[in-house]
């Protein structure tokens, strides 16, 4: 979960980033079962009045749920246009029975589900980075390290090939007196 945490407090905190806010709105996750286990259960909401979302995890993939933020997100900027002011119905079947908050509904999936991915697509980007600056330094690394017989050999003969060669020739000349 903790996890989970960090991962939304950096997503919320590139969305406040993109869209100039000081503060991200407070985020709630909620676990429960039973609504996991209702196929129609609610994935998450926003409230305008506290400012907060909640989002339920259980039984839920980790991008489900961030996405499930960064849509109520849109909703927290719907917020603070004053938009959430004088709404029309607000109950079951809101989305299809008044029309702003329908218009709502789709800014937050459209701009919500984005900002996920550039986000997601940002979090990508710099993990193959770092990725490949550690594959960098370990081939680095490996380049001091002796991997094959022949780097063995020419490191040896740097290191040893002219005193062995001074040795040789001097042993040669010890036991090869002419007589």
């Amino acid at each position: 979960m903790q996890n989970l945490k960090n991962l939304s407090d950096d997503m919320l905190n590139y969305c406040c980033q993109k869209h100039s806010l000081d503060n991200p709105p407070a985020v709630n996750f909620e676990e429960d079962e039973a609504n996991a286990r209702n196929f129609l259960g609610k994935t998450a909401f926003y409230d305008p009045n506290t400012s907060q979302i909640t989002v339920y995890v259980s039984s839920r993939h980790p991008k489900d749920i961030l996405r499930s933020i960064a849509h109520e997100f849109v909703h927290h900027l719907q917020n603070l246009r004053g938009e959430f002011r004088d709404v029309g119905y607000f109950g079951s079947d809101y989305a299809q029975k008044d029309s702003h908050m329908r218009n709502m509904e789709k800014e937050a999936y459209l701009n919500g589900n984005m900002m996920f991915r550039d986000w997601e697509d940002g979090l990508k980007h710099a993990t193959k980075i770092k990725l490949n600056e550690e594959i960098k330094m370990s081939n680095n690394n490996n380049d001091k390290k002796i991997n094959t017989p022949e780097k063995e050999n020419d490191l040896y003969e740097k290191r040893f090939g002219d005193r062995n060669q001074k040795l040789f020739d001097k042993l040669k000349k010890t036991w090869t007196k002419k007589k």
